[in-house]
């Protein structure tokens, strides 16, 4: 069944189709010529922020396309008329464009800059909407607000012209008590103290410059699907901040990844980049806190980026064997992997479809010969966050070890990743059995390694 309607250039819809969901034969060679819009409503006056609410500063993320859906007001519960023409990349950017117009118009200061401060994230969507009673498709726009911790805290909808959609947010109480609240250093105050911003310098004591050694770093706590991972961010930032100063990783070997910013093409570009960059008998260390996700019926573990989906993994997650694979694929001479992600889908940092069964087997993937991956959580356990809920449980004694060279059992000047591992374990597992779980850190090691002793992770380390 072919269903067309035609999008005017400047979005002129509601635009009635010339069939409805089973239409007549005559009606499925309709062609997107020939469908005609509606005539375009009056646009409702645009509201602005009142002048005493302060300035709100919102981060415009890129508008998704989302797949064409059946209104479920008008229409019977089933599969959606297939549209004849899906929305353009024009017509979804044009969508993004008048929005950002319109929040600018009611007094919202747009920020385009990852590194700017914002109160509130937008993230936009659009689709495609079938009445069934007017048997006429409609464009829908979208927007989700959520703060710099992840929280979602209010979302709007509007078909057609994206000034509603504006208004609702300007006479939203959660918008409008936003203003200020992500900003580091809001004007007119002293130092910040909202949670949302990132973590203070670490005191690491210094080590060795190490100018063959690359990082990619990941944290990912704002999912687009899925509930928040609280803390992967501060995992990821503080993490940076260790490998600098601490392991020796020049500032140019390293890319950070957090958030909307390690989508799956992200997660694969950064990979393909370690691959072009790295010298041979260079190191690579990866660090990954977020969500993971087991496959329930192959028991395949997969990380889970920003745009991962757990009820569609084999096309939305990033298997944690292929992340192993490209690191391998790489020149390294050795790879350090640390990874603060569980795969049971039994909560903490592992979720699961709607409606699915927890405490997934999972098949753990064979470390390869020059691979070393230590993880938070063995394969049936949760790993969780930390007692103050501001970090994952494995990256905050990890960075505690490293940081404070308490790690360096033998003080030899030098931290090895078995002593890394003999360090951070104990502390989990007490920590863990305290909030009443089981978790206990895991180390698997290459062939090529060895016992992990020899694997230095940071040397020349002195105290501050």
């Amino acid at each position: 069944m072919r269903l067309a309607c035609r999008l005017p250039l400047l979005l002129c819809l509601p635009c009635a189709c010339a069939a409805p969901p089973q239409p007549s034969a005559q009606a499925e060679r309709t062609t997107l010529a020939e469908s005609r819009p509606a005539p375009k409503p009056p646009e409702p006056p645009s509201k602005s922020l009142p002048a005493a609410t302060g300035e709100i500063r919102v981060s415009l993320v890129r508008t998704e396309s989302l797949p064409p859906v059946l209104d479920d007001k008008t229409c019977p519960a089933g599969p959606s008329p297939k549209l004849d023409t899906p929305l353009s990349p024009k017509v979804v950017d044009l969508v993004g464009d008048q929005l950002d117009k319109a929040l600018v118009k009611a007094g919202f200061k747009v920020i385009h800059s990852e590194r700017a401060d914002w109160d509130l994230e937008l993230q936009p969507r659009v689709e495609m909407v079938f009445h069934c009673d007017t048997s006429a498709w409609k464009l829908r726009t979208s927007v989700r607000a959520v703060t710099r911790q992840g929280e979602l805290i209010a979302s709007f909808a509007a078909e057609g012209a994206v000034t509603p959609l504006v208004n609702d947010m300007v006479d939203s109480p959660r918008i409008v008590a936003s203003a200020g609240t992500g900003r580091r250093t809001p004007a007119g105050a002293g130092p910040a103290t909202t949670v949302s911003a990132p973590p203070p310098a670490v005191a690491a004591v210094a080590g060795d410059a190490q100018p063959k050694t690359w990082a990619l770093i990941v944290g990912i706590e704002r999912y687009r699907e899925v509930v928040a991972a609280t803390g992967a961010r501060a995992d990821a930032e503080r993490f940076a901040q260790i490998a600098q100063r601490t392991l020796g990783v020049s500032p140019e070997h390293m890319r950070i990844a957090l958030d909307d910013r390690a989508s799956h093409s992200d997660l694969e570009k950064h990979l393909a980049w370690l691959k072009a960059q790295v010298p041979e008998g260079g190191r690579v260390v990866f660090f990954y806190s977020g969500h993971g996700s087991p496959d329930g019926a192959s028991g395949t573990p997969y990380l889970l980026p920003y745009d991962g989906d757990p009820s569609a993994l084999p096309s939305t997650g990033f298997p944690l064997a292929r992340a192993i694979k490209l690191l391998e694929q790489t020149r390294a001479r050795e790879v350090i992997a640390l990874v603060d992600a569980c795969f049971s889908g039994a909560g903490g940092r592992s979720v699961l479809p709607a409606g699915a069964r927890p405490l997934v087997r999972v098949e753990q993937p064979a470390a390869p010969a020059r691979i070393a991956v230590f993880a938070s959580a063995a394969g049936d356990q949760i790993a969780g966050a930390s007692a103050d809920g501001q970090q994952g449980l494995f990256s905050r004694y990890v960075a505690q070890g490293l940081s404070t060279g308490e790690a360096d059992l033998d003080r030899d000047g030098k931290i090895s990743l078995e002593e890394l591992r003999s360090w951070v374990t104990p502390r989990v597992v007490t920590e863990a059995r305290q909030a009443n779980r089981e978790q206990q850190p895991v180390l698997l090691l290459g062939a090529g390694l060895g016992d992990g002793k020899g694997l230095v992770l940071a040397s020349g380390t002195t105290r501050n």
